[in-house]
């Protein structure tokens, strides 16, 4: 129990109010320096007492009553006044611990914890609030003061020692005051404030205990601790100090910080155990062996697979020796050494320890039982590692039917088995049955586990993954981060899972396009990796890869190439060189090379890749869908029209048949087949393909999408050029394909090979429209920027320099383009570049979408202009302005510039000029009162009058406006759309 206001820092400087003149900013003087007491002075306070008091009762028998008629702290009492201990070390000095404790530890507890701490920092002098305290005039203090001087004087001390007892429920964790204390540690943290827990000797051979009992001790022990369950004895206390905790660290991070200490506390104490046990040389005895099995069963959760694996063998030959070869025991062991040898990445030899496992454990106990279940499960686990999908399935339904019938639905290892399932259907790239199995193992894990397991995280991570290849960016994001949260408070930042989940973080937001946040994500994650996990492991392999992709989307190619071909390196190394992933960097390498122009070097690349995909994922996989995509566009650079059509065919089966018909993908796979009309002279195709490209990529990633500005650029520079196709007002073109232009830079920079082309359309665009200065300064631009970053010679950069020379030549010899007419071919590849394409001498009276119309073109620019927002507005903006949103995880609330669609779409973006969205949802209900709004934590600008809930299918939005005005504004539009009710 935390006694109100107990925290009295006694000084030795006695203050007294002061009157001073008023002057600008006065300089806030130094709090005095907290007196502090000796270890000796400690333990003969302790000598008084039995070892079962707690400090209470100390409290109550001792340091109450002495001190009664003085009303004075304990230390005040003139028996100490200048006392000194045998060694003539003095008892009171200068605070340099604070110590953070509950006064229902038993006395005895606090006082080994200070022990140990003397122990280890000689001449500490403790702030320990039993003695330092007046307890007759503490509950007097208001509570700016704690939050002020209090604060303050932990800060002058400088280091704060966490007494945590019991280990596995830690009562300070459980009390405001308590966190109180944790708080000022954690902000006092960026002026050198030091934080370290410590436990008595006693909860050694408790923890010993637990362990032994159950492997899951520990985890289930971390998972319990939740600083936002803490009580006090008077509720405002508790109001204020959760105030204060959110509006600072957040409560998150308390119990990150308290549990990642914890932590590192439970695996020092556990493998100092161990380690002392092996290190007699003594045959292990029947509790030490099932001791040292059950941590290695904890640290394969906990993260450290290679010091589990390390215990695992020692079990495995302590069992060998005194239970025999056929012993139950013995496949429970070699389970173990498969599951973190699986986390080590040493996939065949997991899945020869599983195999060996079943084969005992149904010769033995037979083939429908709990062990056989989890055999089955490991194997499928290293199968579907090593591209076996096939088997991999049949050994999750195996293990699944045997887990039904023997302990049901809602158990731990169903859980495993369903999320395994989940995971194959993954790589078979049925996402949406991967979700239900996901889901299914997340509903089970919630109610046997809790909420904040890493077994739950587990499955939302892989719910996650399938949001990102069915295209939702920002679902797939949200559960990333609810698994992110409950990873690295459970677990710490440090952890291998914590770098898979920042390694999918930033795979959705280079997705969406952010390639600034994406970066950092990806580098995070290969930070963690290369301490946790080592510089050879496949996961560091796939971190190489993403940064490599992230180079590729910078144009930086050979940075690019030089992540692949180490990431290459380690998986022929771990995984063979046919294995799929290994195809999948050699696929990247390719692409690079391609965009470089060594066409016959990528296309080589790409043959070997394609024979990999079809050998290890099948012939109707997604992978080998892209492979066909990207050898047909090689192929189409080096002239050979006939097959790369045949290859864009294959893959436009594949996808439609996989992915449908508006997945994002799809996209790009259009406006391949835009290339190619174009390159045959086939110009109404060529219209039809890129429209397709631009309403996909519209539809599936938001307005001002690189995907649609990219493909909006080629569709309107080829409309210029067709003599039928000109616009009324040519300003109309030129103002499109300047969106696409604006869209790009801001999206890849100033310098990339993409905004390059955009330059390069404009300016095909200008020049069609009679501009001439125009022309030639998007030309030059694109050949300013091609020089520099493919080189002189690339087929792109000679076609711009080819282009200006064209463009100058004629405005040389005619004056303004617009003067004279000159006939081109369409072909858009270096060979067929030669010859430039001048702009109609006259323009029909027609608008743009008429025009297009009139050549028969099945997805013209005017059907695009119905599906999205960039190219027109016939699906029109409803309403828009600034709202602030909490966020789906982290609760944090940001200011968003929000648009209603007339089809009852929500999209959000950073900033007005719409081009970075960061969510979109469906709107299906909207309200501004009743129990859903009450119940949201609003943030104190947020006036009820301007509060308002925006329901989607899956989560309800929580937005407030500037201004009552404006919510009504909201409120009205929403009120008449036809699509959304009014809840």
């Amino acid at each position: 129990h935390k006694h109100k206001h107990k925290h009295t820092l006694h000084t030795n400087h006695t203050m007294s109010a002061a009157v001073c003149e008023p002057a600008p900013n006065p300089p806030t003087p130094a709090a005095p320096a907290p007196l502090g007491v000796s270890i000796a002075f400690i333990k003969r306070l302790a000598a008084r007492a039995t070892p079962e008091m707690r400090t209470e009762e100390v409290f109550e028998k001792f340091v109450k009553g002495e001190t009664l008629e003085r009303q004075c702290a304990f230390v005040e009492l003139p028996e100490f006044a200048g006392a000194c201990d045998d060694s003539g070390q003095p008892y009171i000095a200068p605070a340099t611990c604070f110590v953070s404790h509950a006064w229902k530890y038993p006395f005895s507890a606090s006082v080994d914890v200070m022990t140990q701490y003397a122990e280890a920092h000689p001449n500490t002098f403790f702030w320990f609030d039993l003695v330092i305290n007046n307890q007759h005039t503490a509950p007097s203090r208001e509570y700016t003061f704690w939050t002020t001087t209090f604060r303050q004087s932990i800060e002058n001390i400088g280091k704060v020692c966490l007494v945590l007892y019991p280990w596995d429920n830690p009562i300070p964790l459980t009390r405001a005051w308590c966190l109180f204390e944790i708080l000022c540690a954690l902000l006092g943290k960026e002026k050198g404030v030091d934080l370290q827990v410590l436990l008595p000797h006693s909860e050694r051979e408790a923890l010993q205990r637990g362990i032994q009992d159950s492997f899951e001790a520990i985890m289930k022990a971390l998972v319990a601790i939740r600083a936002e369950n803490a009580t006090a004895a008077v509720t405002a206390d508790k109001d204020l100090i959760f105030t204060a905790i959110r509006e600072s660290v957040g409560f998150s991070r308390l119990n990150m910080e308290v549990k990642d200490s914890l932590r590192h506390w439970y695996v020092e104490t556990c493998t100092g155990i161990a380690d002392a046990m092996l290190a007699t040389g003594n045959a292990l005895t029947e509790d030490q062996a099932k001791f040292v099995f059950n941590l290695a069963s904890a640290l394969g959760d906990l993260g450290s697979s290679a010091k589990a694996l390390t215990y695992f063998n020692v079990v495995h030959e302590t069992y060998l020796k005194s239970k025999g070869e056929r012993d139950p025991i013995i496949a429970r062991v070699l389970l173990g050494k498969a599951e973190v040898q699986h986390n080590l990445g040493v996939f065949a030899k997991s899945l020869e320890h599983a195999k060996e496992a079943l084969a005992l454990t149904t010769a033995v106990e037979g083939a429908t039982t709990i062990t056989a279940a989890r055999a089955h499960s490991c194997m499928a686990q290293a199968s579907l590692a090593q591209d076996a999908l096939a088997s991999s399935l049949a050994s999750l339904q195996i293990a699944l039917e045997i887990l039904l019938q023997c302990v049901g639905e809602q158990h731990t290892l169903t859980a495993l088995v369903l999320s395994e399932t989940g995971a194959v259907h993954y790589r078979q790239t049925h996402y949406k049955q991967s979700i239900e199995f996901y889901e299914r193992s997340a509903a089970i894990r919630r109610a046997l586990l809790g909420e904040h397991h890493p077994d739950v995280a587990a499955s939302l991570t892989g719910v996650g993954l399938s949001y990102k290849q069915l295209g939702e960016d920002d679902r797939a994001i949200d559960f990333y981060q609810q698994a992110l949260s409950i990873y690295t408070t459970v677990l710490g930042e440090n952890s291998s899972v914590v770098a898979t989940v920042l390694n999918n973080l930033a795979a959705a937001y280079n997705a969406k396009g952010d390639h600034e946040a994406s970066i950092q994500f990806f580098e995070r994650s290969l930070a963690i990796k290369l301490v946790t996990l080592g510089p050879d492991h496949p996961s560091v392999s796939v971190s190489l890869t993403n940064i490599g992709g992230e180079y590729f989307s910078a144009g930086l190619y050979r940075l690019a190439i030089d992540y692949y071909e180490r990431s290459m390196r380690i998986k022929i190394a771990t995984l063979g060189p046919d294995h799929s992933g290994t195809a999948t960097c050699r696929n990247n390498i390719a692409l690079a090379l391609y965009a470089m122009g060594e066409y016959d070097k990528a296309l080589e690349q790409f043959e070997v890749t394609l024979a990999s995909y079809k050998a290890s994922c099948g012939e109707r996989h997604v992978r080998t869908a892209t492979t066909y995509l990207n050898m047909a566009l090689v192929l189409r650079c080096k002239g050979r029209y006939a097959e790369a059509r045949k290859y864009l065919e294959l893959c436009e089966s594949i996808r439609l048949e996989t992915l449908g018909e508006t997945h994002r993908d799809m996209s790009a796979l259009y406006r391949a087949f835009g290339w190619l009309a174009e390159c045959e002279g086939k110009v109404v195709e060529a219209l039809e393909a890129y429209g397709k490209a631009v309403a996909i990529a519209e539809l599936a990633q938001g307005p001002g999408s690189r995907e649609a500005a990219f493909s909006s650029a080629h569709y309107l520079a080829l409309v210029s050029k067709h003599p039928t196709c000109a616009a009324e007002d040519p300003a109309l073109l030129s103002g499109l394909c300047r969106e696409s232009l604006a869209t790009l830079t801001k999206v890849l920079g100033a310098n990339h090979p993409d905004t390059a082309t955009a330059h390069y359309c404009l300016g095909i665009v200008e020049k069609s429209s009679g501009n001439s200065n125009a022309a030639m300064e998007q030309l030059r631009a694109a050949l300013v920027i091609r020089e520099a970053k493919l080189g002189k010679t690339h087929p792109d950069t000679v076609k711009a320099a080819e282009e200006l020379a064209a463009v100058a030549r004629i405005a040389t010899t005619t004056g303004p383009l617009g003067s004279a007419k000159t006939t081109g071919n369409l072909n858009d590849t270096a060979a067929s570049a030669k010859a430039s394409v001048a702009a109609p001498a006259t323009h029909p009276k027609a608008t743009l979408a008429t025009a297009v119309a009139g050549v028969q073109v099945a997805m013209s620019l005017a059907a695009v202009r119905e599906r999205t927002s960039t190219l027109s507005r016939a699906l029109h903006v409803v309403v828009e302005g600034w709202l602030t949103k909490q966020g789906g995880t982290l609760r944090t609330w940001r200011r968003r510039f929000f648009r209603l669609f007339s089809d009852g779409t929500v999209r959000y973006f950073t900033d007005e000029t719409c081009t970075r969205e960061q969510g979109n949802f469906e709107c299906v209900s909207f309200g501004t009162s009743g129990f859903s709004i009450n119940a949201c934590r609003w943030p104190a600008d947020a006036q009820p009058r301007t509060r308002m809930a925006l329901m989607a299918a899956r989560r309800v939005y929580f937005v407030f406006a500037a201004t009552a005005e404006e919510t009504d504004r909201w409120v009205v539009a929403l009120g008449k759309h036809p699509l959304i009710a009014k809840s």
